[in-house]
């Protein structure tokens, strides 16, 4: 057992961190006050013994809370000695309506693999991500309107990375670690949210997690697990709201950039930034600027396909696309030369943070950007990131805040919910196959709620735009301090001003 130091108040203690889980404590000189410590094990055997015996250990420790988030470390091991450590962070600022369709039911997030930057202790970097994260999620789904709606607030869940690790994690390779994580969301358990996928989950990693929530409930279903439908595919539901945004801008500002005819460049060809391509294709994008990590190209432009970090598989589906659009045309950059591209809308949608600065920002504008619009989480660099805000309208970009325009996929896994209530109450629902049943929810329910909330909070937005004399990305922030009754103010220049620290 490593001793570690916990800070309480002004006392010290010491903790014992479980055997084998020392390399996620390196450098780390102290950690929060651990207010509980409860060994799951023996309940997940009991529960659940084939499963059970695939696991030695399962331990939830539970932190004081920080800006009203619970904050919980767990422990996970199998018999073969896989391991993975997990930091949740759940709000507890959750609305007292509750919609019928959810029970008990109260945040919403997703559960993530993230690395860990070598110069920062995995578990001070894990506390400090996942609590951001969680934080972001807050925004989103107050902004989305699935906190007024359904009673939602934001959750987020990842697992620990060591410090300079590559390749996978051993949760990534594990199904039993994967199946013990869905187990473990219950509110019998530990918590009351519904999660879902983010970075780097697939199709079968959610899928062992709805195995392992499956067994936690009585009647054998998903309850826990959002995402695992055919036709609810979540960050693919990112378009939803990304040209629902883009639409009430246009209705709002008609100088505003349409995609027909337009160039839009876009860094970032994962699951979302796919579906902003075929987006701007579909709505008659005339070029597209795409860069991607696992693109390398030359100084020309040109693939690097013997490069080792080249994807073969995501440049298939890039050749794939050239085809389905042959009047239209998609060219690879390299990441660094995607600002500089000649074009009218600009949507990063890379997982890479805060990519805009003050030099990305005047690069966009010599490009001729006049819209930003993110598919991406934290696009603005922190440290200076109203600034960067009021500086991008001053370029005479119009930036919607980014928790808007991409929380398509926070919307269809928080309405998930309420599909299986309609499978199980409304007679149209009921008589039709899943498939058929998936697409009449997403035509007739969520498709039009994100354009309802999208018109609502631009023309929102815009009136707190001209009222506070500052731009749409900042209102949006002011909109949502206002929710909580927390007063902002600017300044002179429209830069937000007394926020607080979280």
């Amino acid at each position: 057992m490593t001793q570690l130091k916990t800070l309480e108040g002004e006392r010290f203690s010491a903790v014992n961190i479980p055997g084998g889980f020392e390399k996620y404590f390196e450098d780390c000189q102290e950690i929060p006050p651990i207010r509980e410590c409860t060994n799951l094990l023996h309940d997940l055997q009991i529960d659940q013994p084939e499963l059970g015996r695939q696991m030695k250990r399962l331990e939830i420790w539970q932190l004081d809370p920080v800006d009203e988030m619970e904050r919980h470390l767990i422990f996970m091991e199998t018999s073969n000695c896989k391991r993975a450590l997990m930091v949740i962070c759940q709000d507890q600022l959750v609305p007292a309506e509750r919609h019928h369709a959810y029970g008990t039911l109260s945040v919403i997030g997703g559960t993530g693999v993230y690395s860990t930057p070598e110069d920062r202790s995995p578990i001070e970097f894990a506390l400090e991500h996942t609590l951001s994260l969680a934080l972001a999620m807050r925004h989103k789904t107050t902004m989305s309107g699935l906190r007024r709606h359904f009673g939602l607030s934001g959750m987020k869940a990842t697992v620990v990375m060591e410090s300079g690790k590559s390749g996978l994690s051993d949760w990534e390779k594990s199904s039993a670690l994967q199946e013990a994580t869905g187990w473990l969301y219950s509110p019998q358990r530990l918590s009351r949210a519904l999660t879902g996928t983010d970075a780097r989950q697939t199709p079968e990693t959610i899928g062992a997690m709805a195995r392992g929530s499956a067994l936690a409930v009585e009647d054998g279903r998903n309850a826990q697990i959002c995402g695992t439908r055919e036709n609810f595919d979540t960050p693919g539901a990112c378009r939803y709201s990304m040209e629902a945004t883009i639409d009430a801008l246009i209705d709002n500002l008609p100088d505003t950039p349409d995609f027909k005819d337009s160039v839009v460049s876009i860094p970032g060809f994962g699951r979302i930034g796919y579906t902003a391509v075929k987006l701007a294709l579909d709505r008659g994008a005339r070029q597209i600027y795409l860069s991607d990590m696992k693109l390398p190209v030359d100084e020309l432009g040109i693939p690097l396909i013997t490069d080792p970090e080249f994807d073969q598989e995501l440049y298939q589906r890039l050749l794939e696309l050239q085809e389905d659009y042959p009047g239209q045309k998609v060219v690879l950059v390299a990441p660094n030369d995607i600002y500089r591209q000649k074009a009218d809308i600009f949507m990063p949608c890379s997982s890479q943070e805060e990519q805009l600065t003050e030099i990305t920002l005047k690069e966009l504008k010599e490009a001729g950007v006049k819209v930003v619009l993110a598919g991406a989480n934290n696009i603005l660099k922190k440290g200076n990131k109203w600034q960067l805000a009021n500086l991008a309208a001053k370029l005479g970009m119009v930036m919607p805040p980014e928790v808007l325009s991409n929380c398509g996929s926070v919307t269809m896994a928080g309405m998930e919910r309420l599909y299986f209530y309609l499978r199980e109450t409304d007679t149209e629902y009921m008589e039709l196959p899943d498939d058929e049943a998936e697409k009449k929810f997403v035509r007739e329910h969520v498709i039009p709620f994100v354009r309802d909330n999208a018109q609502e909070m631009i023309s929102t937005l815009l009136e707190i735009a001209r009222e506070m004399k500052t731009d749409i990305y900042t209102a949006g922030e002011i909109w949502y301090l206002r929710q909580f009754e927390i007063e902002a103010n600017v300044d002179e220049n429209g830069v937000l001003q007394n926020i607080p620290a979280s």
